[in-house]
């Protein structure tokens, strides 16, 4: 797939589809999988992203050098095409798109890799890799980079506001439509304007002399125009193939909607930004699932996503390692009753390195993640000791950190330090976001302003004004959270007429409105000197604009979901039962706020939380850790003191009650300490694990026995090392004691 010389991107990680003696990285087929064969015209490739993903997740896999096997990786990918409901919405334009890839791929190179956290491809520098369009021949097996069919020169997508708008184009900066152009031809009056477009339809009409060209029109226009003859275009065979040219009727084109003939697949219409990361086999509840004792080939069996795990070598030793003779747990099945404490301690121990993942993406990288949901965990086998049954090395890993960007165009004047708002991902998954997540992040509205100081800062034309005082409003509403939310204040200037806008947070609230401080960006002189009279800013009608923050305590609510569905999935799937709204009611209940009470209480015993379980239908037992109903019937030997303990971090995690759960509300963290809330729980949910740990070691069963064959034996060593405070008896005096000892 080399490019024309007049071609250039930088481009850190190998391209994808190129050839070489070193590098290969390419896409694997689903006829590679072991999947079904694809219909012509459809995406030939093993995608493992959500279908209503704001990007694209590919299975693929890289040769380094001819000899090496092929590592498997996950390729994340811009899409062709938003999403229906974001396509034209303000916050999420072309250009926040491409905000959100830079600041996402900044956040997973900031918080490296480890526990928690897919890894990164160590070779894709300091920026986010960015890649030039590219189409894939199912017929050749080839990838190409498509060019300008005019002039041979570089296509790229048209960022440029001013060629936009003198083309009558829609805009890049506040749009959601993307154009391919050549920007030599655009320049030269000689050569026809021709941009090129992924939409069917597009929005409004373009100026007198551009053409607009709708998705495989790109692939016609240069199979039709190029000299396959020439060396130039010896490497893009598959606009040129014979047997994809043959397979069309006499004088028809290559639109795939009219005539179904196109094989040509646009796997990226325009150049875009791409990450390489790790590729982790199982799903989340895949791996809650073997965790709890499931079968691996009956898992597969029934696969939402029907790809052959087998299909890479990682993935058939991962086959080798959870199937057949070799050990998975060491109780599974016995009499001892240890499977469901065994079971715990690994999702206790798995889903403390899931949260010490999201809480290094919180404190490295500065940001939240906001989208932790199912989709974006997956599971892996890390390297496994020998010495450990395979189960014991499965580990949750948050694999998508790509779901946010900061909202640029409204934090534009902000106090200095102040951390940036993100932007909340969509599609939103709402089941497992906080009730104020779900709703509109911005919320606009007229109020009364009434300034209490003025203090201007700077001289001349960068004079700056600090301004205290009070916004009102009959309409105003206090909303369950605020306390970081970014408000914007805007109003017209006193002498100029131009409007001024002052940037910073509620202080403190009251009855229909409230109290505001916040900082102008600079002012014109005129203005500057009129704010110096009293009462200038008094009684103002200001338009506001809310901006609602979220951070650590909304991912924190999620996990804590996520923790009861890890703990709780099974082949009934008991674990999808427990909800936020559920779980929040049983924490009130429990903490005694749903009667009034105030006063935090230090314990509980089991009996007065199963109580509460069972009126709401969910008093799951130990036994429910287990994914089969085989190994549920046996009797279980788990600790009640463990076991309501492990439910109480949990309802901590998942619910908001003021001085009992580790974060108070969505605004329940300090800024100078963000991910504060998440390291409470991760201690608490990594002091369970030791505590199952330290039960499932000093239990009944066969490890009682080891156990206390090593304590004898360190008895008797410290007793004959110890020197006798009598004189040793004479051989007449000798008198032999037995004394059993005692079994611990």
């Amino acid at each position: 797939m080399d490019l024309p010389k007049e071609t250039q991107f930088a481009l850190r990680l190998p391209r994808i589809g190129v050839g070489g003696p070193d590098v290969r990285l390419k896409l694997m087929r689903a006829d590679e999988a072991g999947e079904a064969a694809r219909p012509t015209g459809a995406d030939p490739f093993v995608e493992v992203s959500a279908p209503d993903a704001t990007f694209r997740a590919y299975l693929a896999h890289i040769r380094l050098g001819e000899t090496t096997d092929p590592k498997p990786l996950i390729v994340l990918m811009e899409a062709n095409e938003r999403p229906a409901a974001l396509v034209n919405q303000p916050l999420w334009t072309s250009s926040h798109v491409e905000s959100a890839w830079r600041s996402g791929f900044e956040a997973i190179r900031t918080a490296g890799s480890g526990t928690g956290l897919a890894r990164i491809d160590a070779s894709a520098g300091d920026t986010v890799p960015h890649h030039p369009p590219v189409a894939y021949c199912p017929v050749s097996d080839s990838y190409a980079v498509p060019f300008c069919p005019s002039c041979r020169g570089t296509l790229s997508t048209c960022r440029d506001e001013e060629i936009l708008r003198r083309c009558g184009l829609p805009s890049f900066e506040s749009g959601s439509d993307r154009f391919l152009y050549c920007a030599a031809c655009y320049a030269d009056d000689t050569r026809p304007n021709v941009f090129y477009t992924y939409k069917k339809r597009l929005t409004g009409t373009p100026a007198a002399g551009i053409e607009v060209r709708h998705r495989h029109d790109l692939y016609s226009d240069l199979s039709s125009r190029v000299d396959a003859k020439d060396p130039a275009f010896a490497t893009h065979g598959c606009f040129v193939c014979k047997s994809l040219r043959a397979s069309l009727p006499e004088g028809a084109s290559l639109e795939l909607e009219a005539h179904d003939a196109s094989r040509i697949f646009p796997l990226a219409y325009y150049d875009f930004d791409y990450v390489v990361r790790e590729a982790l086999p199982l799903g989340f509840e895949e791996t809650a699932s073997l965790l709890g004792g499931a079968s691996l080939t009956d898992l597969l069996a029934h696969r939402a996503v029907r790809r052959n795990l087998g299909a890479t070598r990682d993935g058939a030793a991962v086959i080798e390692s959870l199937t057949g003779d070799v050990p998975q747990f060491f109780f599974q099945g016995d009499r001892t009753g240890l499977f469901p404490l065994e079971s715990l301690y690994l999702k206790l121990a798995a889903f403390g390195d899931l949260i010490d993942g999201v809480l290094r993406l919180t404190t490295d990288a500065s940001r939240p993640h906001l989208a932790v949901s199912p989709h974006r965990v997956r599971g892996t086998l890390r390297g496994r000791d020998t010495h450990l049954p395979s189960r014991w090395g499965l580990a949750l890993c948050v694999t998508d950190a790509l779901s946010t960007a900061p909202l640029e165009k409204i934090g534009d004047h902000d106090f200095p330090k102040e951390p940036p708002v993100w932007l909340i991902p969509e599609p939103r998954v709402g089941a497992f976001l906080p009730v104020p997540m779900t709703r509109a992040q911005t919320v606009s509205l007229q109020m009364r302003l009434d300034a209490r100081t003025v203090d201007l800062q700077g001289v001349a034309e960068t004079a700056r004004a600090h301004l205290s005082g009070t916004l009102q409003s009959e309409i105003y509403t206090q909303t369950d959270h605020g306390r970081h939310d970014r408000v914007v204040v805007s109003l017209i200037g006193p002498a100029s007429g131009h409007r001024i806008r002052f940037t910073g947070r509620r202080t403190e609230t009251f009855g229909g409105g409230f109290a505001f401080s916040g900082i102008s960006g600079d002012l014109r002189p005129e203005d500057a000197a009129a704010l110096r009279t009293p009462g200038a800013l008094s009684g103002v009608a200001a338009e506001v604009t809310l901006v609602h923050q979220f951070g650590s305590p909304s991912d924190l609510l999620a996990l804590g979901l996520l923790y009861f569905r890890l703990l709780f999935w099974n082949d009934r799937q008991d674990g999808a039962r427990l909800s936020r709204d559920l779980l929040q009611r049983i924490a009130m209940r429990l903490t005694g706020r749903d009667r009034g009470e105030t006063q935090s209480r230090g314990a509980f015993e089991w009996p007065e939380l199963e109580e509460i379980l069972d009126e709401e239908k969910v008093a799951f037992g130990p036994n429910t850790l287990l994914h089969r109903a085989e190994d549920r019937e046996t009797h279980e030997t788990l600790p009640l003191s463990l076991w309501s303990e492990v439910w109480l971090v949990g309802l901590r995690m998942a619910s908001f009650v003021p001085g009992w759960s580790f974060a108070a509300g969505v605004d329940g963290y300090e800024t100078k300490d963000p991910g504060a809330p998440l390291r409470r729980a991760r201690d608490a949910v990594r002091g369970l694990a030791d505590q199952a740990r330290a039960s499932l070691i000093g239990s009944s069963g066969r490890n009682r026995y080891v156990l206390e064959t090593v304590q004898d034996f360190l008895d008797d060593l410290t007793e004959a090392m110890s020197p006798s405070p009598q004189e040793e008896p004479g051989p007449d005096e000798t008198t032999l004691v037995f004394e059993r000892r005692k079994r611990r």
